[in-house]
């Protein structure tokens, strides 16, 4: 199982580098910008084959996407030899150091990702989890593909959703990946997950992040270096994403915008001709269309990073114009201030944007915790990282003694006010209107704040790393010479101070401190820890190992077209998702709802009637079911695990025994049963 998990994430890069790198070739002459929007273009691809097949009707599977995709990215490199002739030189200054980039992330990544799993295919049983691998599994059964028909109920293929479930929108290109390379490889899909997830934490994000420190700070080389140390050490980006709700989707989608900067950045800077603008300027519109396709609010995070950079750019762009009057500079970056702040509040008001921005997630913490998260870099709710507090604050001092990076530091405060507002505060219009766009979610938004706080991180190592160059001097008393005479060589000087940055770095990972009888646990453990307990697969899970084999032998005797009523609270929601298994129902909200299909209510209530009821028959008989099945008696597990879960709503199920009329036992095991119904 291992091998075959190491054989997705080898067919995985695959995906997401080869035809991606096709696509961004002619875009950029910087081979670490053009490694970095590789799977930007191919998510896109995939997502737009999806939409295209099945606006013309074709069954969409690993052999009818992956070409089109290969098809759509060739386009795009041919469109950009066009925009960008004649091509410039490559520039591989930088790639060395992003393969150090990869190599941390690499290893970071089997710790806190890899390692908690309970086999490959474990994965988290939470309420995101119903929906992200539900939806990838309708992807495959149906093979309609499209974002906008996206459902946990297969209707093409003959079954008929019990709730009333109306294809819509949903960013689906966490889902798109995670099918296509479960079609091209026949692995199960929660492998496959992994795998991507694997991915998404050890190569896109790496990789983004390098090109995002290498474009704020023009290359810097120095910078660059540091930075492959420093961007990993915050556990809230992107490691608590893989591990809270989870978000994968955000975290996809989060890792690769960092990429997406880049070309904003590119597009807007000093240097350059009219094509490199052109060329940057399209990578970034394809950048907001897969923004689009794998999650919308990456759009909003990037802005709130980026809005001090747009006012400091609109600044400098007026002051360096030769016809500028003497508030030129000032009346510009209010005008771009303004402007934004209309953008915002346009998206804000969409009534198709009402149902995300006003949602509400409650306080997770107070103010005075917020804040005090925010200062040790312990957000959300995790242990402090007195080392990546360190570094942000000198490099946040840093940052306002310099004009050209002031910006950063003010988009630090910004995205840490969004967060500090998500995290403490209750229902408000304020709390709505700034942080609306992540569903109020304090998680999302400390991602927000870390990416912002990237930059800071990386300002502050090199003033550490210089400091500690300096020690490396003193002053010459020899009146025959003036000025600093270095007491250790220059290269070793280079080589202590670095070595010190990344051994501080490295206290970030330490899983835990015994200090006398007192254990302080850092946020990775943490993290590991917490993805440890909920990765398990045992018989105390919603849906174990030994349940999962039972699904198994059940579908194996249940003839093709049936369907399987289930009471999803004892973990036979996962069943269709993970194991294909077509039970009747698969989320774990709606039951009781005002949308909620009669039938489905009768069922419910019930079903253990249907030998004298023929309202009941024909309920049953609506969703193409023949069978019951049963893999948890004791409803205290189920009031446990899941919140959502009233027991007195599926007494009709739950109450079905070995001698009830009209069933018939076929298999069974301890508590675990598959009834036929018999009328």
């Amino acid at each position: 199982m291992w091998l075959e998990l190491c054989f997705a994430i080898i067919s995985c890069i695959f995906l997401l580098y080869v035809p991606g790198l096709i696509g961004a070739a002619s875009w950029s002459s910087r081979i670490d910008e053009t490694v970095a929007f590789a799977p930007i273009i191919s998510v896109t691809s995939y997502c737009f084959a999806g939409l295209v097949l099945s606006l013309v009707g074709v069954f969409a599977s690993a052999a009818t996407i992956i070409p089109f995709a290969f098809a759509w990215c060739l386009a795009v490199y041919l469109v950009g030899r066009l925009i960008r002739r004649p091509v410039s030189p490559r520039d591989a200054s930088l790639v060395g150091i992003v393969v150090v980039y990869v190599c941390i992330a690499i290893l970071v990544s089997i710790f806190v990702y890899i390692l908690p799993l309970d086999g490959p295919g474990s994965f988290v049983q939470t309420y995101d989890n119903v929906h992200q691998y539900g939806t990838a599994r309708t992807f495959l059964i149906s093979g309609d593909w499209s974002p906008f028909n996206s459902s946990l109920y297969s209707v093409p293929s003959g079954e008929a959703p019990v709730l009333d479930v109306v294809n819509a929108f949903y960013p689906s290109g966490w889902h798109t990946v995670v099918a296509v390379l479960a079609s091209l490889t026949g692995l199960s899909l929660s492998l496959c997950a992994n795998a991507f997830n694997f991915v998404v934490l050890a190569v896109i994000f790496p990789i983004a992040a390098a090109s995002f420190i290498a474009c704020i700070f023009n290359r810097d080389r120095e910078k660059v270096l540091l930075g492959a140390f420093v961007t990993p050490i915050c556990a809230a980006f992107p490691w608590i994403l893989m591990e809270s709700w989870p978000l994968f989707p955000n975290a996809l989608s989060f890792s690769a915008g960092l990429g997406i900067v880049c070309a904003f950045v590119g597009m807007l800077a000093d240097s350059g001709t009219a094509k490199d603008r052109i060329a940057y300027g399209i990578m970034f519109i394809i950048g907001i269309v897969a923004c689009f396709f794998m999650q919308p609010n990456t759009v909003f995070s990037l802005g709130a990073m980026l809005v001090p950079f747009c006012i400091w750019r609109a600044w400098k762009l007026v002051a360096l114009s030769n016809s500028c009057r003497k508030h030129g500079p000032l009346v510009a970056s209010l005008l771009c201030g303004i402007a934004i702040v209309l953008i915002w509040l346009f998206a804000f008001n969409l009534p198709f944007m009402q149902p995300v921005v006003q949602y509400h997630w409650a306080p997770i913490t107070t103010l005075p915790g917020s804040i005090k998260e925010v200062l040790l870099a312990g957000y959300p709710l995790l242990p402090v990282n007195i080392v990546l507090a360190a570094l942000v604050f000198i490099g946040f001092v840093r940052s306002c003694r310099n004009a050209e990076t002031v910006w950063m530091a003010i988009s630090y405060l910004f995205c840490a006010l969004l967060y500090i507002v998500s995290a403490s505060m209750e229902p408000s219009f304020i709390k709505q209107l700034l942080t609306g766009f992540w569903y109020t979610d304090a998680y999302r938004v400390a991602s927000v704040l870390a990416m912002a706080g990237l930059p800071l991180a990386v300002l502050g190592a090199c003033d550490v790393r210089q400091f500690i160059v300096g020690l490396g001097c003193a002053r010459n008393l020899d009146t025959r010479t003036d000025g600093i005479t270095a007491v250790v060589p220059g290269r070793a000087r280079a080589g202590i101070s670095l070595l010190v940055v990344v051994l501080m770095c490295a206290v970030s990972f330490v899983p835990f401190i015994v200090l006398g009888d007192t254990v302080l646990q850092g946020s990775f453990g943490f993290i590991a820890t917490s993805s440890e307990s909920h990765n398990t697969m045992s018989d105390s899970a919603g849906y174990s190992l030994s349940e999962s084999s039972f699904v198994k032998k059940a579908m194996a005797a249940v003839p093709e077209g049936e369907t399987i009523i289930n009471m999803p609270y004892d973990g036979s929601m996962f069943a269709y998702s993970i194991d294909d298994a077509p039970v009747v129902f698969r989320t774990m909200e709606g039951y009781g709802s005002k949308g909620e299909d009669p039938d489905s209510v009768l069922i419910r209530e019930a079903l253990c009637d249907i030998s004298w009821r023929q309202d009941v028959r024909d309920a049953v008989e609506s969703t193409h079911a023949g069978y019951v099945l049963i893999l948890e008696r004791d409803p205290d597990k189920a009031d446990a695990y899941y919140t959502q879960h009233h027991r007195e709503q599926w007494t009709g199920i739950t109450s079905i025994a070995d001698d009830t009329p009209g069933f018939e036992v076929v298999l069974k095991d301890g508590d675990m049963r598959l009834y036929r119904i018999l009328v």
